[in-house]
C-alpha cells in the first residue's frame, strides 16, 4: 500500500511538521494544516475556555460593558455579552506589551493581610525593612501622574516639593521644577471588596506602567496615549512588591512600590459579582 502525506501532531516554532504516514480524511488533514491544533476542537471552543467571563451573569456582563463604554448593551444575547467581554479584558491586558502572570506567588500577601502588616508597624512605632509581595485588584490609576518637583540643590536640603505657578510650595523657592511621577494606585482586596487602599507610585511604578522610567519623556506624548496606557492598569487583578520600613523621622511607615505585574483574570472571576 502506497502511503501519504499526513500532518503530524506535533508543531516546531508555529508550523505543522508533516511525516510521510497513513491517509487521513481530508477534512481532518485540512485542519491540522491550517490551523495547527487538533480537530476535535474547533477555535470557537478554545476562545470560550480562554474567556473569564465565559460563565458570567447577565448584570456583571452588563456593568463591565457599561464602563468600557460599549453601545448596545441590552440588544445583546447572554452570549454575546460574554464574548464582548471577553475581547474587551483580553485588550487591556495585552496592550502595552505586559504578558499577564498565570498565578501570584506563593508568598504574596492578600491586600488585606498587608495592610494589617503596616498598621501593626505604625502601632509600635517600630519596623525594620521588607520586602512583601502583595496580590490584590486594581480598580484605577488616579492622582496628577506627572509633577513639577523643586530641584533645590543639596545645599538647600534638596527639597523636593511640589511646583506651582513657578514656586515650591514647600521650601517657596522660585523655580520651574523637574518632572516626576506622582501616582495613586486605587487597591481592592480580591476577596473582599470593602478593604481599599491608595499606594502611591513614583519612578519605579512608572516603568512598569509606561516603560519608561522618564517623566520628561512621558509627559511629551499625546494626552490620549497616557490615558489609554493607564485604562490597560484599570479593572484588573495585580502583584506588586514594594518596600516597607518604619520611619523613625517622620514616625510613618514608608511603602514604596517597585515592580508592578499583571495577574490572570482568573483571579477576579469569583470578585466581580459583589464588586
Amino acid at each position: 500500500m502506497s502511503r501519504r502525506w499526513r500532518a503530524a501532531e506535533r508543531q516546531t516554532d508555529g508550523f505543522v511538521q508533516l511525516t510521510r504516514g497513513p491517509r487521513l480524511p481530508f477534512r481532518t488533514t485540512k485542519t491540522r494544516l491550517m490551523c495547527g491544533h487538533r480537530a476535535d476542537r474547533s477555535p470557537r471552543a478554545r476562545h470560550m475556555s480562554d474567556n473569564p467571563f465565559a460563565k458570567a451573569a447577565a448584570n456583571d456582563c452588563k456593568r463591565f460593558l457599561r464602563e468600557q463604554d460599549v453601545e448596545g448593551v441590552d440588544d445583546m444575547s447572554l452570549g454575546q455579552m460574554r464574548v464582548v467581554c471577553g475581547q474587551k479584558k483580553r485588550r487591556l491586558l495585552k496592550q502595552g506589551g505586559h504578558r499577564p502572570l498565570a498565578q501570584a506567588s506563593a508568598a504574596a500577601l492578600s491586600l488585606d493581610a498587608f495592610i494589617g502588616k503596616i498598621t501593626t508597624m505604625q502601632q509600635e512605632n517600630y519596623g525594620p525593612k521588607a520586602f512583601p509581595t502583595i496580590k490584590a485588584y486594581m480598580s484605577g490609576i488616579e492622582g496628577d501622574i506627572i509633577v513639577d518637583r523643586c530641584s533645590a540643590p543639596e545645599a538647600l536640603s534638596g527639597c523636593k516639593g511640589i511646583v506651582l505657578g513657578g514656586k515650591c510650595r514647600k521650601c517657596e523657592r522660585v523655580t520651574t521644577g523637574v518632572k516626576n511621577f506622582l501616582m495613586k494606585l486605587q487597591l481592592v482586596d480580591l476577596q473582599d471588596s470593602k478593604i481599599r487602599y491608595e499606594m502611591t507610585g513614583w519612578k519605579a511604578a512608572a516603568k512598569a506602567i509606561f516603560g519608561s522610567d522618564n517623566a520628561t519623556e512621558v509627559s511629551k506624548k499625546p494626552q490620549k496615549e497616557i490615558e489609554d496606557t493607564l485604562e490597560t492598569w484599570s479593572l484588573i487583578p495585580v502583584q506588586i512588591k514594594a518596600l516597607v520600613e518604619y520611619d523613625m523621622v517622620s514616625g510613618n511607615v514608608r511603602v514604596i512600590p517597585f515592580s508592578i505585574e499583571k495577574l490572570s483574570l482568573d483571579y477576579v472571576t469569583d470578585y466581580a459579582s459583589d464588586a
